[in-house]
């Protein structure tokens, strides 16, 4: 798991040819696949996946490798989970999903490419948030337009409501009732 974190590709070849198991867990239920997606390897991610790592694979608080690259802006790890047929609606112990993490750390091409990708836009979380109301609370315009434009609904009153306190963000909003 350390050669996978510290983008060891060669060193991880080594061990997978020699036997080690691609989907051995850490404590905490953390994957080879998980470190490697969180430090955007993606060299080492694209090389796990081919040797059958569980894309889906969530840590003790529910984290997925997809999870852990959308929170850190790692876009082309990003898209090759997506390649892979990662789960782009894994929820978080909180009801996050990588959308969630990436509109929330405003990495907006990462985003993009999960809305992109089929994303669920009308998901809640336990706190009531929707990838609607964070986009608009992080004045995340590029987010905003694409979530509207291909039918977020959930949580649109409660962001005009947080738009009021910028006039390009209301009208943006107000565009689409």
């Amino acid at each position: 798991m350390t050669a996978a974190q510290n983008n060891h590709l060669e060193i991880v070849r080594l061990l997978v040819n020699s036997g080690a198991n691609v989907n051995a867990l850490s404590s905490g239920k953390v994957s080879a696949l998980w470190f490697a997606a969180n430090k955007g390897n993606t060299e080492v991610v694209k090389y796990l996946i081919s040797k059958g790592a569980e894309k889906n694979v969530q840590d003790d608080y529910g984290m997925s490798p997809l999870m852990a690259a959308a929170v850190r802006g790692h876009l082309d790890t990003v898209n090759v989970l997506i390649k892979a047929k990662a789960s782009l609606d894994l929820k978080h112990k909180d009801g996050d999903t990588a959308l969630f993490f990436a509109i929330a750390e405003k990495h907006t091409l990462v985003a993009l490419a999960l809305i992109d990708a089929g994303a669920e836009l009308n998901i809640v979380n336990k706190f009531e948030a929707t990838p609607l109301l964070l986009a608009v609370d992080r004045m995340d315009f590029r987010v905003t337009r694409r979530l509207l434009e291909i039918g977020a609904k959930a949580g649109f009153e409660e962001a005009v409501q947080i738009a009021a306190r910028d006039q390009d963000m209301k009208d943006l909003l107000n565009n689409y009732r």
